[in-house]
């Protein structure tokens, strides 16, 4: 597996376990898909949400969320350059 496609698969799990922390159970959030920019600076975190209706509810929390979830994952990794991350919610996300 590529350097590339691990460490977007270890955002993809962090992702999915903060969120599941921080949610108040209000409506499933889901980790559909990360990607990584070419420089891997940035990542895109994809998230579909049920039920539909809440989606613009989850993008808000999210974007919220979007600083600690940076600082969750300096603390639960040993990445020396941590990309900036940015949650993309919808129900066709990928």
């Amino acid at each position: 597996m590529r350097k590339r496609e691990r460490l977007e698969s270890l955002i993809r799990e962090l992702a999915a376990v903060f969120i599941a922390e921080q949610t108040t159970g209000k409506s499933l959030l889901t980790v559909v898909d990360v990607r990584l920019s070419s420089d891997k600076r940035t990542a895109n975190i994809f998230v579909s949400t049920f039920p539909h209706e809440h989606e613009q509810e989850a993008q808000s929390f999210l974007t919220r969320q979007g600083r600690e979830f940076r600082s969750y994952v300096m603390d639960h990794t040993r990445l020396q350059n941590v990309p900036f991350m940015e949650f993309i919610v919808g129900s066709s996300v990928v």
